[in-house]
């Protein structure tokens, strides 16, 4: 039986990483703090006006909206200002803004992180030695931002394979403008992406399993080492080159510090939202655009996204080569993946879902028909993997 994993946020939430509700708790007293009335004259010189200072205000008091959901009003309201341009550009920008603070909550220490990590690491290894040595590749397929996954791999001492087949580097710079290095990176372009969707090594391994032990990680909703460039035609993914966590983390952190400008070269103008600027080969500024899919219309046709939908259609495509998804800490709240495995477990009867979820009860209401091919797991992810290493 192929097995596979479709990993959610309480996954993450074994390593120290945030689920939504704190995302969300510290995302609202952020905001807050930005948005007060003490700051009116701040948020003016940004561009805001008073009346949208008082409607942000009224949302961010809204205690039953999570963080996606402040995100999803603003998508609504682009899509409801399309016919003006003015307002159409100021409710993307507060989009943006606030998108780029949930990327900043979750990054928010990477020393703490690594710590987290390294603390409860070696409870899962074991499980997913097993699995690897198994079924080669490994498919996982990821609802997280993090870099959990490639930390874990990097660990065992596993390549990781994300679909973007050619490889490149970013340039790091000293803070006066030396090139100091490379930060090796995997792209796929725009065309290719379009075309043929994300390119793993082979075809074999997929079908009869192949020799090389590997994860195929499909990132669905994108990650804090993925991006967009050249105007957004092309991905690009931070290549997770390393044998241990510290040096995946530590890549995240020299992007930051060496790619990354830190300083504007316009001393009058910021940084665009949502973006790194950094200067390529030839010293031409040019775009990193953040990749993190989130808020109320993920992969809606109504609202573009900066991750290319193609993503999404990966995670449709391989998922039907395996027989068996274990699913750990997910909560079943985005219809497009639920959509995904419902029509994937109605293919065939000889199809197994096994979730993993220590306060789920009951089957979920979009899986009731396929129930007897459902089997659910009152363990944490940790106890999981534990038990299936026979530990």
């Amino acid at each position: 039986m192929k097995t596979g994993l479709l990993l959610g946020a309480g996954f993450s939430k074994d390593f120290g990483l945030p689920l939504v509700v704190e995302v969300t708790k510290t995302f609202r007293e952020t905001s807050k703090k930005y948005w007060s009335i003490d700051n009116a004259a701040r948020i003016r010189a940004n561009g805001y006006s008073d009346e949208i200072a008082r409607e942000v205000r009224s949302v961010l008091e809204r205690d039953e909206m999570h963080f996606e959901a402040i995100l999803g009003y603003f998508q609504v309201q682009q899509i409801r200002s399309r016919a003006d341009r003015t307002s159409l550009q100021v409710y993307a920008s507060l989009y943006s803004r606030f998108a780029e603070l949930v990327s900043e909550i979750i990054w928010d220490d990477p020393i703490k992180t690594l710590r987290s990590f390294q603390a409860v690491s070696q409870d899962y290894e074991p499980g997913l030695r097993l699995l690897v040595e198994r079924y080669r590749p490994l498919w996982v397929f990821s609802l997280n931002y993090d870099l959990v996954v490639e930390c874990l791999a990097a660990t065992l001492g596993v390549p990781v394979e994300s679909g973007l087949p050619d490889k490149g580097s970013l340039v790091r710079r000293h803070s006066d403008g030396r090139e100091t290095g490379r930060l090796t990176t995997e792209v796929i372009t725009g065309d290719k992406l379009e075309t043929t969707g994300l390119v793993f090594p082979t075809a074999n391994p997929v079908f009869s399993g192949g020799e090389q032990e590997a994860i195929y990680l499909i990132k669905v909703h994108g990650g804090l080492d993925i991006f967009t460039i050249h105007d957004g035609k092309d991905l690009i993914k931070i290549a997770p080159v390393g044998p241990d966590a510290p040096h995946i983390i530590g890549n995240l952190v020299i992007l930051r510090g060496e790619v990354a400008l830190t300083t504007s070269m316009d001393p009058n103008a910021g940084f665009p939202i949502g973006e790194y600027l950094y200067k390529d080969d030839d010293g031409q500024l040019q775009f990193l655009r953040h990749s993190i899919v989130a808020g109320a219309f993920k992969f809606d046709a109504n609202y573009h996204q900066t991750l290319p939908s193609r993503l999404l259609d990966a995670f449709k495509a391989y998922i039907r080569f395996l027989s068996h998804l274990v699913i750990v800490g997910y909560g079943f709240s985005d219809a497009h993946i639920n959509l995904v495995v419902r029509e994937w477990i109605e293919q065939n009867k000889d199809r197994r879902i096994t979730i993993v979820d220590p306060c789920r009860k009951k089957t979920p209401e979009f899986l009731l028909h396929v129930s007897p091919q459902v089997t659910l797991l009152t363990q944490t992810g940790r106890e999981y993997f534990a038990s299936i290493a026979g530990t």
